[in-house]
């Protein structure tokens, strides 16, 4: 297993050169984070270790919609026709892109809480791909130092309140991708940074927070597209929004107006349906651009500048891949975290086997 954070900070500081105090500062804040939750493991060591089980339940990219506290977002009715903009390959030049992803791995349970691993995966074309690897062990004992540290001392966010532990892993994972975020936007200069996901203010990722990134990305000349591969809003019939260019073969976008939705979204930028390719499928993408360059241009050039796979840019499923655990990478984990806490093992107990026989496997 990769040694995380020393990899990371190596590879980085050897592939790219960071002129900006904002990144060298992210890259100190992303180090830290390492040491601090290695302290909080072996401060609030576990006695007992159940790994989770089937391991399939656990591993998959970050998904903040698997928190419904998370979302805000309800079901909504566009009102108006929209009008279909073809997507061609002008003379939009290619420039710099840097794609982020996060994954959380649920190791296992403890008599104190709960064993997880995050990895954050940057991807800027022609340098090294960057990555990093966190091990905690989140309890009720230290969830409030972790997430509030997390918030305000790595993002400058003020903290009204700490989550309960079953929603915890994903509220951490959800500000570790905000910070590696930011890192991205400081990795590139007049550029695209492409998320995954929204730019959908909710609860957790709050407007100022969102402001916040923007506004780094913006420093440094760049513009922020998050593409996200499902959407809860619809149309007035109940056709979801991703389903809009279904029937399209050409690359072309819709772009969905405030003032189309029968209910406010509160995102911070454009809203957009766009199928980048002919044999892709359609995505939602929010556009968050760099003062006076429009939206349909910069679409535009995520389009000359990176390659697609299934219509889905491909240094976003790069971030993902690498950001990905797989189960050979969990078990590796889970055998980490018990040599650093040195738990009893225990066998894991289903009680919904025994209650409800073979109908509860």
């Amino acid at each position: 297993m990769q040694s995380s954070l020393q990899s990371f900070i190596h590879r980085a500081q050897v592939g790219l050169e960071l002129q900006r105090k904002m990144g060298e500062e992210l890259y100190k804040k992303m180090e830290t984070l390492n040491d601090f939750l290695k302290k909080q493991l072996e401060e609030n060591k576990a006695k007992t270790f159940v790994t989770s089980v089937p391991l399939t339940a656990f591993v998959d990219d970050f998904q903040p919609e698997l928190d419904p506290e998370l979302s805000q977002e309800d079901d909504i009715e566009l009102v108006k026709d929209l009008e279909l903009v073809p997507l061609k390959i002008s003379s939009a030049e290619k420039v710099p892109i840097a794609a982020v992803d996060t994954s959380l791995a649920i190791l296992g349970e403890t008599d104190r809480g709960v064993g997880v691993a995050f990895r954050s995966a940057i991807v800027v074309e022609d340098r090294p791909k960057l990555r990093a690897t966190y091990i905690a062990h989140l309890t009720t004992q230290n969830k409030d130092l972790i997430y509030k540290t997390l918030r305000k001392d790595y993002l400058g966010e003020d903290v009204k309140g700490t989550p309960v532990l079953t929603w915890l892993p994903n509220r951490v994972a959800n500000l570790i991708e905000r910070i590696a975020q930011r890192l991205a936007s400081c990795l590139i200069s007049d550029g695209i940074v492409l998320w995954d996901g929204s730019l959908t203010v909710t609860m957790e990722t709050t407007k100022d927070l969102l402001r916040r990134s923007i506004e780094i990305a913006h420093k440094q000349g760049n513009s922020i597209i998050a593409v996200s591969k499902s959407s809860r809003l619809r149309l007035k019939d109940g056709t979801k929004l991703t389903h809009l260019l279904a029937n399209r073969r050409e690359p072309c976008l819709v772009h969905i107006e405030q003032s189309m939705l029968a209910s406010q979204c509160n995102v911070m930028g454009k809203i957009h349906v766009v199928k980048f390719t002919s044999d892709g499928f359609s995505f939602r993408v929010d556009v968050a651009p760099r003062p006076n360059l429009n939206c349909c241009e910069l679409i535009k050039k995520v389009l000359s500048s990176c390659d697609f796979e299934r219509g889905y840019p491909a240094p976003l499923a790069q971030a993902h891949a690498q950001a990905y655990f797989t189960r050979s990478e969990v078990l590796e984990l889970q055998a980490e975290f018990i040599r650093m806490c040195r738990p009893a093992l225990l066998e894991g107990f289903d009680i919904r086997r025994h209650v409800l026989g073979v109908f509860g496997l």
